[in-house]
C-alpha cells in the first residue's frame, strides 16, 4: 500500500486541480459551458493537471523515503501548485473576466484575456521545472529504489537537466509574454486606426450545430459608430423554429456588460428555415472581444458565438 501511495496522491493532486477549473467556470458561467470549454482546451488542462499530479506523486515518494530530511521539497510543490492553479484560472480567463468588471476590476479582466496563453505556459513549465527538481533530489540521495522508471530517469545528470529546464522555461515564458504584449500593442494600433477612419471591420462567420438545429452568425459591417448587427440563419429538419430571437439573445462585451437586441429584421417565428438580421445598440466604448449568446433553442441552454476584434 505504501508503494501505491505516491500514485494515489498524484492522481488526487491532478483531480484537485481539475476541480478548481470546473468550479471557476461553473461559478462564472455554467457547468454546461465548463464541459464545452474543457473540450476546447483539454490539452492545456491535461498538461497542467498531469504535471502537477506527477509532482505531488514524486513529493510523496521522496517524503516517504527521506521523511524529515526533504523538507525543502514542500516549498517546490506548494509553489508549483499555486502557479498551476493560477494558470488553470488563465485557461478559463474569459469566464473570470465576466465577473471582474462587477468587482471593479475591468483592467484585470483585459490583462487576463490578453495574456491567457503566457500564463498557461507559465504553469506548464513550472510543472516541468518542479518535476526535474524532484528527480534531482531522488538522484542526489539515491532514492530510486526498485523503480525501473526512476532508475532510467536518474541515469541522466539531473542537475544539468534541471538547470536546462529552468533556462528553457524562463526563455519560452518570457518570450511568450513579450510576443503577446507586442501583438496586443499592434492590435490596439490597428483598432485605433480603424476606429478613427470608421472603416467596417471584417469578422468571421461562427456556427453551432446541436440537437438538430444549425445556426450560423456573421457580424455585418462591424464598426464602433454603428449598431451591432448580426446576419443569422437557423435551419432544422424537424420541429419548428418558433423563437423570438429578441427575447433569447444577448450581446456581451469584454468588460462584462450585456446588451439586449433592438429588433429582428427577418423571417417570422416558425418553420424549418429562418434568415434575418439581429440588431443591437452600438457599443458606448471600445471593445476587443464580444460574445453573442442565444439561449434555449431546442433544449440547448446556451449557444455562444465569440469574436476577437
Amino acid at each position: 500500500m505504501n508503494n501505491r501511495k505516491p500514485i494515489f496522491a498524484g492522481i488526487l493532486g491532478g483531480l484537485a486541480l481539475l476541480i478548481v477549473y470546473f468550479g471557476i467556470v461553473t461559478v462564472a458561467n455554467s457547468f454546461t459551458h465548463a464541459i464545452e470549454e474543457f473540450g476546447r482546451i483539454w490539452y492545456w488542462i491535461a498538461l497542467l493537471t498531469g504535471g502537477f499530479g506527477i509532482q505531488v506523486g514524486l513529493y510523496i515518494y521522496i517524503r516517504q523515503t527521506l521523511k524529515e530530511r526533504t523538507r525543502g521539497a514542500t516549498a517546490e510543490v506548494a509553489t508549483a501548485g499555486g502557479i498551476s492553479t493560477g494558470s488553470m484560472i488563465a485557461c478559463c480567463a474569459h469566464h473570470v473576466t465576466d465577473v471582474l468588471p462587477i468587482l471593479g476590476l475591468g483592467a484585470a479582466a483585459m490583462f487576463l484575456t490578453q495574456y491567457q496563453t503566457p500564463f498557461i505556459l507559465l504553469g506548464v513549465f513550472s510543472n516541468l521545472v518542479g518535476i526535474t527538481i524532484m528527480l534531482h533530489l531522488i538522484q542526489q540521495h539515491n532514492l530510486a529504489g526498485n523503480s525501473e522508471t526512476l532508475h532510467s530517469l536518474t541515469l541522466l545528470n539531473m542537475a544539468k537537466v534541471r538547470n536546462g529546464a529552468i533556462a528553457v522555461s524562463v526563455a519560452i515564458v518570457a518570450g511568450s509574454f513579450v510576443v503577446t504584449g507586442f501583438n496586443g500593442t499592434a492590435s490596439d494600433a490597428i483598432a485605433q486606426k480603424q476606429s478613427v477612419s470608421n472603416d467596417p471591420i471584417e469578422l468571421a462567420v461562427q456556427s453551432n450545430q446541436e440537437n438538430r438545429v444549425a445556426i450560423e452568425v456573421k457580424p455585418v459591417n462591424f464598426s464602433f459608430t454603428n449598431p451591432v448587427t448580426f446576419a443569422i440563419s437557423l435551419n432544422t429538419h424537424s420541429g419548428s423554429l418558433n423563437y423570438d430571437l429578441t427575447k433569447i439573445s444577448t450581446l456581451i462585451c469584454d468588460q462584462g456588460y450585456e446588451y439586449d437586441p433592438l429588433r429582428w429584421d427577418g423571417s417570422p417565428p416558425g418553420g424549418h428555415h429562418r434568415r434575418g438580421e439581429l440588431v443591437f445598440p452600438e457599443f458606448d466604448h471600445k471593445v476587443q472581444h464580444m460574445q453573442l449568446v442565444i439561449k434555449d433553442v431546442y433544449d440547448v441552454p446556451e449557444r455562444v458565438f465569440d469574436w476577437t476584434i
